[in-house]
């Protein structure tokens, strides 16, 4: 295992077309899944099952195309296990952080007002709240090594 330091991608149009993939992938996913919680009113069951039906979606959809990374952690591990070079990983991450911002203002525009609370909850500390997404960080980033990228996994796609 070794980095790749490789940047041509940066400057490769095909590049920018699979980090639009992503792009397009990733706003869907926060549009269609914040979208269920607002819906809902924050209901938890459908809050769940809009976002885990929506990447499902997504997953299949681009899975062959872009390897279906919707995440810059996912991103980023690729690039650090050397499946991906730096510049991929760099056209994929701008292409993740545009869309999830596209997604979040395509909903906003629609429901007119930010949905939502951006905050820990009551009585969690920031270093819980770090230590929170730390660890489920590791569990999204262990199940796509699992499922999608060991050799023996029943869906591998990269």
């Amino acid at each position: 295992m070794s980095l790749k330091w490789g940047v041509d991608d940066l400057t490769n149009v095909d590049s920018w077309r699979l980090a639009a993939v992503e792009m397009l992938a990733t706003a869907l996913f926060v549009f269609l899944g914040t979208g269920a919680a607002y819906a809902s009113g924050g209901d938890i069951t459908a809050t769940a099952l809009g976002h885990g039906l929506a990447i499902m979606a997504l997953v299949a959809a681009t899975a062959k195309i872009t390897g279906a990374h919707i995440n810059p952690a996912v991103t980023i591990t690729m690039w650090v296990l050397g499946k991906d070079d730096l510049g991929k990983s760099l056209t994929y991450i701008i292409g993740q952080l545009v869309g999830a911002t596209l997604g979040a203002y395509l909903l906003y525009l629609i429901v007119g007002s930010v949905s939502g609370e951006h905050a820990l909850g009551a009585g969690v500390t920031t270093g819980e709240g770090f230590l929170t997404e730390i660890i489920v960080t590791f569990a999204l980033i262990a199940t796509v090594l699992a499922v999608a990228v060991h050799p023996q996994g029943k869906s591998r796609v990269t």
